[in-house]
């Protein structure tokens, strides 16, 4: 027999940590005071169709006594219903009965007989978004008059899917995943009654694998007990729950952090030749980044969620602390979006080598600038408020917010000559590095540069400025300037002005124009 059926809970007070829901139905039982109806919704594996074969054995046991609400699990009644062959109790799985005709003939028929042998016929339904909008208004009249000794008890993953007019006659009960602390003691429960030895760190990895849901953890848990290993630990149990480790989980956020393309591939490499798959790496990378942004949140609950300690742990705090926010919600989404592609990627693992590439090429700042982040998250206490550390967005490139940072005194003044010497190497650079970008910059003019170092470009169309513009761009750009010209500068880029008078059929040829690179000159 397989251990989620071996430990299903028989009686109230095994049912794993759903006491908001278990206290009100043994309530009603107890008083004698069921409702007609019941609805319970929530994610698979929490217990829904275990509490509705348990409230129909207690509803229908025999030996039950007034004021109590526990089955007797002995009776005939328990029997027959704990075996699934209990006359007076119907099981209907909806998915694979969502016709009309079906409910009329295995539901609202049905009701017009009373029970057999019991108090009560039940009617457990599962699934029961799955019926069609027919079988629902079918359904919807038997809801409203039904018989005395009718007790319906519906049950769904997706509670959005069903009629408010069938919710509005059923009393509502929300089952929750399960937290992961009172998940591992429940495996450690089984596992103590199996009479095997699982370290801690594999029911850990059940339990991130489960996602809240008992009846796949227990399941989890029955694959890796019969592999016939005697002590089960992480490394015996790799086949069947693969991951990335913890230090290299945190040595990828560490360079995908730096923005260090060349360290990040190289990882992804050695986590390959481990046999993991893509897949797996995205999924355990997209949950260390998710813990780094709880982190900035909640640093005590992002630490509970994870299986780090000592080095690890303080490298972890201070990626954490040296990226912003905003950086670390777009490398999610882009995480995210990157990890829909594997099953359409000619090479699974290039999803990854992209993201990763393209995530560096993102507003990368100088070794100075990289370097001036890492010392001020590291003079801030690691154990206070991440909130209290300077974002990196205050700190990075100041082409973003040119008025917003000093450069410094030691910073060498730039001025208009200089940059004019300069332009023809700063193009051969674009044109090797960001050869897109260089048909926008060569109808470029440049208008100023201030005793501040502020370089002003102008170009002739919206279209370029606007390009020239994006975050990525301009720190792209920058990066080339400083080091041509050896000094810092901010970046502007304008529109120039044009005294030509406009017709709408002359700007949309000069809009076709300039998104090939042209230009009109007559």
């Amino acid at each position: 027999m397989a251990l989620y059926q071996k430990y299903r809970p028989q009686t109230f007070a095994e049912v794993v940590n759903q006491e908001h829901i278990i206290t009100t139905i043994t309530n009603q039982l107890a008083g004698g005071k069921l409702a007609h109806a019941y609805l319970f919704s929530g994610s698979r594996g929490t217990g829904k169709t275990t509490t509705a074969r348990l409230l129909a054995k207690s509803a229908n046991c025999r030996e039950r006594k007034p004021g109590e609400f526990e089955p007797c699990d002995n009776c005939s009644s328990c029997r027959e219903i704990s075996d699934s062959a209990s006359i007076d109790v119907m099981e209907i799985d909806a998915a694979s009965h969502t016709g009309v005709d079906n409910v009329r003939e295995n539901i609202i028929e049905n009701t017009q007989f009373k029970p057999t042998r019991s108090p009560y016929k039940i009617f457990i339904i599962d699934e029961v978004h799955m019926l069609s909008t027919a079988s629902f208004n079918a359904l919807l009249k038997t809801l409203e008059e039904p018989p005395s000794y009718a007790l319906f008890i519906l049950a769904t993953t997706e509670i959005h899917k069903i009629p408010d007019t069938i919710v509005s006659r059923c009393l509502r009960f929300t089952f929750q995943k399960v937290p992961a602390r009172d998940l591992k003691k429940h495996l450690q429960k089984i596992c103590q009654k199996e009479k095997r030895e699982v370290d801690d760190g594999v029911l850990d990895q059940i339990i991130r694998k489960s996602d809240g849901a008992v009846r796949d953890a227990i399941s989890l848990l029955d694959q890796i007990i019969a592999s016939g290993v005697e002590k089960i630990t992480l490394a015996s149990t790799t086949f069947l729950l693969p991951s990335v480790s913890a230090e290299l989980q945190v040595r990828l956020a560490t360079a995908l952090v730096d923005k260090n393309a060349n360290d990040g591939l190289n990882l992804i490499t050695e986590i390959l030749a481990a046999g993991l798959p893509s897949g797996q790496i995205f999924s355990d990378l997209i949950l260390h980044l998710r813990a780094m942004l709880v982190y900035r949140a909640d640093p005590e609950m992002a630490e509970g969620e994870l299986e780090l300690s000592g080095d690890l742990l303080e490298k972890f705090k201070l990626n954490s602390a040296t990226i912003s926010p905003d950086d670390l919600i777009h490398l999610l989404d882009m995480a995210m979006a990157r990890s829909q592609q594997i099953k359409y990627s000619p090479l699974p693992q290039l999803p990854l080598e992209m993201l990763i590439i393209e995530w560096s090429g993102q507003s990368k700042t100088t070794t100075n600038e990289k370097k001036e982040t890492k010392e001020r998250a590291t003079e801030v206490n690691t154990d206070a408020e991440p909130t209290a550390i300077p974002k990196k967005a205050e700190i990075s490139s100041p082409s973003i917010r040119p008025t917003a940072i000093p450069l410094g005194s030691d910073c060498k003044s730039v001025s208009k000559d200089d940059i004019i010497t300069m332009w023809p190497k700063f193009m051969s650079a674009v044109e090797g590095r960001f050869p897109s970008l260089v048909f926008l910059l060569k109808m470029a003019t440049i208008e100023n540069v201030d005793s501040e170092n502020n370089l002003t470009i102008a170009v002739p169309y919206s279209f370029h400025q606007e390009k020239l513009s994006e975050k990525s761009c301009l720190n792209n750009l920058l990066e080339l300037f400083n080091k041509l010209l050896e000094s810092k500068i901010r970046l502007t880029v304008v529109t120039q002005k044009n005294d030509r008078p406009e017709t709408g059929d002359s700007r949309e040829i000069e809009d076709i124009a300039a998104a090939f690179g042209g230009q009109i000159v007559a």
